[in-house]
C-alpha cells in the first residue's frame, strides 16, 4: 500500500508522458494509476542513456526556432544553398539545371529554415517549409516529382545552410561585385551566411553559375581566395616595376 501511495504521488504531478527503457515489463498497479490519472505509457527495448542522448536530440530539433522563406533549397558538393528572387525569376529552371549537373534537390518554394545548437555553436538547418513530397514547379512544362524523373538519390531532408544566391533582373544601374574582395552576408537569426547576387538575363547559364558560387565558397573554406590571389599578383607586379624605374 505505501509503494501504490509512492506511485500515485509520482504520477500526481503532471507528468506529460512516462516512458519505460530496457523493454522491462510494469505491474498491473502501475498501468492501472497511469490509465486513472491519464499518463501516456511507453516502451522501449533501448538501455536508459541511449535513449536519452536519442531523445534529447529530437526535441531540440523539434523545438528549435525556424523561419519560413520563400525560395529554393538544393545541395551543392554537400554546400546548402538557399536560392531567392520574385516570382518568375527562373529559379525552379536553374534549380532543374543544378539536379541535371548532378547536384541534389531539397524543396521547392517553401524553406523552413531551423537553428540548431551544436557541440561548436549554432547552425542553420533548411528543410521542406511543407511536407507534399519532391514535387517541383516548372513555368510552362507544370509540375514534376524530382524523385521520379531524377532517381530518389537526387532527392535530401535537409542540408546546412551554407550560402544565399540571390537571383534578379540584370541592372544596368546595380552595382554589381566585381571582384569578390568583399564578401557580403545575410543575417538570418544572428547567424551570417555570405550571400551573393547574381543577375539574370538571356544567355546567361544561371545552373553553372550558382554551381560555381558554392565551389567558390568551398575554396574560401579552404583558404583560397581567387580575388586576392590576383589583387596580390598585380601588387608585387606594380611593385616590382616601381622598383625597376
Amino acid at each position: 500500500e505505501e509503494k501504490i501511495g509512492i506511485l500515485e504521488r509520482f504520477f500526481g504531478y503532471e507528468i506529460p508522458v512516462c516512458i519505460i527503457t530496457y523493454g522491462m515489463e510494469l505491474p498491473e498497479i502501475v498501468i492501472d494509476i497511469c490509465d486513472r490519472l491519464r499518463v501516456p505509457l511507453l516502451r522501449t527495448n533501448k538501455p536508459t542513456r541511449d535513449f536519452i542522448s536519442l531523445l534529447s536530440a529530437f526535441l531540440s530539433d523539434f523545438f528549435s526556432p525556424f523561419i519560413i522563406v520563400h525560395g529554393d533549397f538544393v545541395s551543392i558538393y554537400n554546400i546548402g544553398v538557399l536560392i531567392t528572387g520574385k516570382s518568375g525569376i527562373g529559379k525552379s529552371e536553374a534549380v532543374l539545371g543544378l539536379i541535371e549537373r548532378g547536384h541534389k534537390f531539397i524543396c521547392d518554394d517553401l524553406v523552413r529554415i531551423k537553428k540548431i545548437r551544436k557541440a561548436k555553436g549554432f547552425e542553420l538547418i533548411g528543410e521542406p517549409g511543407a511536407n507534399y513530397g519532391p514535387f517541383l514547379e516548372i513555368r510552362g512544362i507544370g509540375i514534376i516529382n524530382v524523385s521520379q524523373y531524377f532517381g530518389e538519390g537526387k532527392v535530401l531532408k535537409s542540408e546546412k545552410l551554407d550560402l544565399i544566391v540571390n537571383l534578379h533582373e540584370w541592372d544596368s544601374a546595380y552595382n554589381y561585385d566585381r571582384l569578390g574582395l568583399e564578401e557580403r552576408y545575410e543575417n538570418i537569426m544572428d547567424i551570417r551566411i555570405p550571400q551573393k547576387e547574381i543577375p539574370v538575363s538571356p544567355g546567361r547559364n544561371i545552373s553553372l553559375l550558382i554551381e560555381v558560387a558554392a565551389y567558390r565558397e568551398i575554396m574560401l573554406r579552404m583558404g583560397h581566395n581567387s580575388a586576392q590571389e590576383l589583387d596580390k599578383k598585380i601588387l608585387d607586379i606594380l611593385k616590382n616595376s616601381k622598383d625597376m624605374l
